[in-house]
Formats: C-alpha cells, structure tokens, sequence
C-alpha cells in the first residue's frame, strides 16, 4: 500500500433508481479497488424496489467499505441525485461511476493518474460495453467511447472524475430536459437523453481547464436496449 497520507480522498458517486441487481455488481466491483483511499455515496432516486433494503444489508456485509446512502424524497432525475452526492462528498475529487458499470480494479487508480496538472479538471475513462442481445444493442455499441488518450473533446457522465471544488462552482446541469416518462408516468429510467455531462464539460473548457481521457481507467456497461428505449435514447 502506498503511504495514505499522500492519497486524495475520492468519493465516488453513484444514481440508482430500481436497479437493486446491477447495483449489486457494481458496488461488489469497487470492493476490489486497488486505490487507497475512496468512499462511495450511493444516491437513491425514490426507488420502488428493495434497494434500500439491499443497501443496508451491503454495508453491514462489508463495514470497511466507506458506503453512505442518501435517498431523494421523489424521483428527480440522474444529474440532480448526482449535485446532491457532490454536496455529501467529503474528498478532493469526485468520480461518477453508473449503476450500470462494472470498475476494474485500477480504474479509480487509473482515473487520477490522469491529473497530470493542476490544470485539469477532469478525467474520464474508457466504457467497454457488454456483448450486445439485439440489433439495436448493436447499434448503440461504443456511443460512449473517446479514442485518443491526453485532451479530450467530451466526458463521460458513467465514468468520470472532477475536482469537487469546481462542482461546487460549476454544477452539474439539472434543467436542459425534463426527465422522460414511462407509460405509467413514471420517469423512464432506461434510458437518460439528457447530455448529462456535456453542460460540465463546457463550462470547465470556458473556465480554461483541461478535460483528458484516461483509456486505462475501464469499466463495463451492463446496458441493454428494448427497440422503445433505443429510440428515445436516439431522440
């Protein structure tokens, strides 16, 4: 282990909303994390399922793993439980991980390698897919890719790391579309459509920062669309 006192502390901040399964395997994944020194904030977005049950029964399991738990009073939306997890987040760097992925053990060691200066505000990593079930799978296969290591033209919302103190200055955008609607007027949670990040990434290149890209820091996108979802992601 490397001497903790020269470890940033990062909390890694997770949105779930009735994805007890997958965020099951995505918590068991950063378990196994080779960086010294994180904490997780889990932000449940007004589930219905037994996520919270599950939640506690997870940290009870582990009680060295840093977990806290938040949950909305009434479903908002991705960008506003992620706010929310920043305001709770007590390190110097913030890492947004989906409930979807999966994180290699190196993947926050490999996110903050990526801080070469004090110039860059954030880091993304690379998002592998999981092997695709149908024809529109397929077709969306590598939309959250970059391809070239150091400068980056966009960020990542599923797989991304930002210093804390310019989140606080710069949040993430709550407004650019009002969260979609499943048949039962319920928010629709399969798929997202909303330029989570591009609002942060904008605001960060304004300000001067640099944003890079991290290809080792890898995770694996459990996400699989029915032809509805792949169409209003699409849109």
């Amino acid at each position: 282990m490397s001497d903790m006192a020269n470890v940033p502390l990062v909390s890694v901040v997770i949105p779930t909303c009735n994805r007890r399964a997958l965020l099951e395997r995505c918590l068991t994944a950063l378990v196994h994390q080779t960086h010294d020194s994180f904490e997780v904030i889990v932000v449940d977005d007004a589930s219905s399922d037994d996520t919270p049950a599950f939640l506690a029964s997870f940290r009870a399991q582990h009680p060295d793993f840093a977990l806290t738990m938040l949950r909305n009073a009434s479903q908002s939306g991705a960008n506003p439980s992620r706010n929310r997890g920043v305001q709770a987040a007590r390190g110097e760097f913030v890492a947004f991980l989906d409930n979807d992925c999966m994180a290699e053990p190196e993947w926050l060691a490999r996110l903050m390698a990526g801080f070469v200066s004090g110039r860059v505000a954030g880091v993304s990593g690379l998002v592998n897919d999981a092997p695709p079930k149908n024809v529109f799978d397929l077709a969306f296969k590598g939309t959250h890719r970059l391809h070239k290591a150091g400068p980056t033209h966009r960020l990542i919302g599923g797989n991304m790391c930002l210093r804390r103190e310019l989140l606080l200055r710069h949040r993430l955008d709550e407004d650019r579309a009002a969260p979609l609607q499943g048949r039962d007027s319920r928010p629709d949670v399969s798929v997202s459509g909303r330029g989570d990040e591009e609002g942060i990434y904008h605001l960060l290149r304004a300000a001067g920062y640099e944003l890079h890209y991290a290809p080792e820091a890898v995770v694996l996108h459990e996400h699989h669309l029915s032809g509805r979802a792949f169409f209003r992601q699409a849109l």
